[in-house]
């Protein structure tokens, strides 16, 4: 059973590791080409979800950069009223 936790916590903080260094992700929705299904040759439509970028953030990319940045602003407050 520890094991088992021990396996899911180190998949978790891999997963987490991998969305602070990758968080945009090919579009799901054009499959990263960046055009809609009904674009031909002669007319390219953009994709709705991307606009085009071809690219979409990464579902909990946008609240871990706030939490990481967040407390990293907190340490550099404290230090700094240390020295005073």
């Amino acid at each position: 059973m520890s094991t088992a936790i021990v396996v899911a916590l180190v998949l978790a903080l891999g997963r987490l590791v991998f969305i602070y260094y990758h968080p945009f992700g090919p579009c799901r929705a054009c499959k990263g080409k960046g055009t809609n299904r009904g674009s031909t040759k002669k007319r390219l439509g953009r994709c709705t979800r991307c606009g085009g970028t071809r690219l979409t953030q990464r579902m909990g990319s946008r609240a871990l950069h706030k939490v990481i940045r967040g407390t990293s602003n907190a340490v550099r407050e404290n230090k700094e009223k240390r020295r005073l």
